[in-house]
């Protein structure tokens, strides 16, 4: 045993001095960066081209992951190139989230730079703009998991494709370098998709991601390189290049006509009132119901002015209505669709008298003569409908996601909630609120006769135009409204309605049972504002293009309605 001893420690000293005697090897030579993705993305706004945006994604030696590229956006403007832009953005990820963002842009008037440092729990941010103004530095709160989200740079949203949430996850906290605010990304569960191109339809999978009402929706491929996004609310797409996806925004709907329908006009003094007929095969009598929408202007299937979103909500009710045995009519808004408005400045009180003027022509109908007829209101229309049915125009009314307060305080808590989400410090968004409700009151005072300094101050000098609108629709107290109804009510809300709180609902429900009025109010479980199911809960879902009214709400709309 002792000579074994002896024998390592001699073997390990000879080894030692030949160690010693050679010259150190020379360190390995850094390892590649991995090029993970690169391409080039063209973006459209409508069926024009705004911006070609290229990009590329690395994977360090160190395992961090960095975005560089170069976006130039081009806007309309009087002289050629006197409008563009140009990003150069470039950001790093390690492996539990952002590390540092620099963004260098060419803006018409000159250079601007935006820099971004993350030390573990905050981040640093200052920007420079074109005409050497300064703002910051500023430091923020970030988690360690946090990411940056340019909402100017289509590229950036590859990230969700490289670092996916994990099981059970659905958002994260980000950065928008825009604003140095911090607020949570939603992002819903991937869905299969399809792209359409020229040679058929491409498989892949979309992400709803969304902060507050801003939604972008994402394709992937089944290798998870990003291939087309989509920001309804803007009109914009971005498809990558070599893809052949169908550029631009989705095809428009059609209009809806039923089973057996008709499109009508009706003048009501100056204005030209568009809409659909449909009514279930037969000669009635049916009962009927017109549909009095949201704030807008939108179109007979619901979808807002310039065709940017389709939801089609009100055609999903106008359908359930007639598959159930009754008759809907619906209408383009004033100054959408085949609808004339009979002046700019048209108030609620407008709309009451167009909504009269079709209970009128509904009436003269001969497959509706002996039937019912009531109206549905939504969100806003739902004040029209209460006022209708206290003054004993309609037979029923149905409110959906329906206001349960004045106008003043529904801007207000609508205003507030949405600076929640986007991450405005709870000082600035305190400040904001107390002025909104300064100049809802200056609205509100008769005694102001000229709208300019020194009756108003020089603030709002420029905020006067909603004034008589306003006004009028601080007359139609829900609640107060409720306590007078004489004629059955059916109530529908979405506990996931972000635009209409819940607490609307219980308001509203309250007045009536208060009341004891003939009065069904349902309450659905993950739906929102369209009576649609909530998918990340914020009100950017509506950006969804797949969502569907929920089948069991329509089904209790068409069978109460029938019933009446």
């Amino acid at each position: 045993m002792k000579n074994f001893q002896l024998v390592v420690l001699l073997t390990t000293a000879l080894a030692s001095c030949t160690q010693a005697q050679q010259p150190e090897p020379p360190p390995p030579p850094p390892a590649p960066d991995i090029t993970i993705d690169k391409g080039i993305f063209d973006v459209f706004q409508g069926n024009s081209h705004r911006a070609v945006e290229g990009f590329t994604i690395l994977r360090k030696a160190d395992g961090d992951t960095q975005i560089r590229g170069e976006a130039t956006l081009a806007l309309p403007g009087e002289h050629e190139g006197s409008d563009t832009w140009t990003f150069y953005p470039d950001l790093r990820y390690g492996g539990r989230g952002v590390k540092g963002y620099d963004l260098r842009a060419k803006y018409p008037t000159g250079p601007g730079e935006t820099h971004v440092r993350f030390d573990g729990a905050t981040c640093t941010w200052a920007f420079v703009g074109p005409n050497a103004q300064k703002v910051g530095p500023v430091t923020v709160n970030l988690p360690l998991d946090g990411i940056i989200l340019d909402k100017r740079i289509i590229s950036h949203y590859a990230i969700f494709g490289l670092q996916p949430l994990g099981p059970g996850e659905h958002s994260r906290m980000s950065l928008d370098p825009d604003t140095a605010r911090v607020a949570e990304v939603r992002v819903s569960e991937p869905v299969p998709a399809r792209i359409e191109t020229p040679l058929g339809n491409l498989l892949c999978t979309r992400l709803l991601v969304t902060i507050g009402s801003f939604g972008v929706n994402l394709w992937f491929d089944p290798d998870g390189f990003l291939l087309r996004v989509e920001i309804p609310h803007y009109g914009i797409s971005a498809v990558r290049r070599g893809t052949s996806g169908f550029p631009g925004l989705r095809k428009p709907d059609e209009a809806h006509v039923g089973p057996a329908g008709e499109e009508f006009q009706i003048q009501d003094g100056r204005s030209l009132i568009a809409g659909s007929f449909s009514h279930p095969a037969g000669n009635g009598p049916f009962n009927s119901v017109i549909i009095l929408g949201d704030a807008g202007p939108q179109d007979r299937n619901g979808n807002p002015l310039g065709g940017t979103l389709l939801w089609n909500h009100y055609r999903a009710w106008s359908e359930a209505i007639v598959d159930a045995g009754s008759a809907c009519i619906s209408i383009d808004d004033s100054g959408s669709g085949n609808s004339i408005a009979g002046r700019e400045d048209e108030t609620i009180s407008d709309s009451v008298n167009h909504a009269r003027a079709l209970l009128a022509w509904a009436r003269e109908q001969k497959c509706l003569k002996g039937g019912k007829v009531g109206v549905i209101g939504h969100g806003e229309g739902a004040l029209l409908a209460l006022q209708l049915a206290v003054n004993g125009d309609v037979d029923f009314a149905v409110l959906i996601g329906a206001h349960g307060q004045t106008i003043d305080r529904i801007f207000l808590d609508q205003m507030g909630a949405e600076m929640v989400r986007q991450g405005v410090p709870d000082d600035v968004r305190h400040d904001q609120l107390a002025e909104a409700s300064e100049l809802q009151k200056l609205w509100e005072d008769t005694k102001i006769d000229v709208w300019k300094p020194p009756q108003v101050p020089e603030k709002f000098a420029l905020q006067g135009a909603p004034r008589d609108w306003f006004r009028d629709m601080m007359r139609f107290d829900p609640v107060k409204l409720a306590a007078q109804l004489k004629t059955p009510v059916l109530v529908m809300h979405g506990d996931g309605d972000m635009q209409i709180a819940r607490s609307n609902f219980d308001m509203l429900s309250k007045a009536l049972a208060d009341g004891k009025k003939d009065a069904t109010c349902q309450l659905y479980k993950g739906l929102d504002h369209f009576l649609m199911p909530a998918i990340t809960g914020d009100a950017g879902d509506s950006a969804d293009p797949d969502r569907k009214v929920d089948p069991t709400a329509l089904k209790d709309l068409g069978k109460w309605v029938k019933a009446r």
